[in-house]
């Protein structure tokens, strides 16, 4: 991580008092998830610049205590941590706030909200994932997503097009959660993947499953599909009847 860090107080994981100062915003990018070996960028901001040539703190969270991981000076009101080439140790949860002048309590802001960071850890298996039932579905069906995984006890996640919107744990002794969509609605359409990651490693996720599709036949899609239906047999009809007058003429004229 590209940072500049000043020896002192908070190698010792201690925390701030006093927060005179309106909390900063946190983000990461370009998602929470990150591969392993990958790049990512915490990023600290206060919405006024008159909090601009503040010093930064990015803390980590480490056994219910924070810990100072980078300090780093703003140019303006925001600042970014680069995380360069990231490994195992480097998932968990961030927070950060900025101080003026010292590091005393009434010279700090309030610790902004918390941004967690993923590694996405190529040597776990990915799981699979199927839908209950399949196609064709219309609007108020309930639909089953299934998650599989290669061993028992996970911690399941599901994602719409890489949005998390749901998580589960898997029973001790199975390796598959189940998340239900009750009263499916047009707003449901989309693409579902989930992915897993092992209790008691909370930040070590693993790829991606495939993605399954979910699209509901609309009332004009219905009535479409009934027309080709009946345009297909009134042509098998017509055909049908084609030969039979052909084979007619052809007795006729042996």
């Amino acid at each position: 991580m590209e940072s500049s860090v000043f020896p002192g107080w908070w190698l010792t994981g201690k925390t701030l008092k006093g927060q005179s100062y309106p909390k900063p915003s946190i983000s990461v990018a370009p998602s929470e998830i990150v591969p392993l070996g990958g790049n990512a960028t915490i990023r600290c901001k206060v919405r006024s610049e008159d909090y601009a040539q503040a010093t930064f703190v990015l803390f980590r969270e480490m056994d219910s205590s924070l810990h100072a991981s980078a300090v780093k000076k703003s140019e303006w009101n925001e600042v970014a941590f680069f995380f360069a080439s990231v490994k195992l140790s480097d998932g968990g949860n961030y927070r950060c706030r900025y101080c003026f002048n010292s590091f005393s309590g009434d010279s700090c802001s309030h610790l902004s909200d918390r941004v967690k960071v993923k590694i996405r850890d190529p040597s776990l298996s990915k799981p699979s994932i199927r839908m209950r039932p399949g196609d064709p579905l219309a609007e108020g069906f309930n639909v089953t997503i299934e998650c599989h995984g290669p061993e028992n006890g996970l911690n399941f996640s599901l994602h719409k097009s890489s949005n998390l919107i749901a998580w589960q744990m898997a029973e001790l002794d199975g390796n598959t959660s189940e998340f239900s969509l009750s009263m499916i609605r047009l707003e449901d359409e989309g693409n579902y993947t989930c992915q897993y990651h092992r209790r008691g490693h909370a930040f070590q996720w693993s790829e991606s499953s495939d993605a399954v599709g979910l699209e509901l036949v609309t009332a004009n899609t219905s009535t479409s599909m009934e027309i080709n239906i009946r345009l297909g047999v009134s042509g098998f009809a017509l055909l049908s009847l084609v030969l039979i007058v052909a084979e007619f003429m052809c007795s006729r004229q042996g």
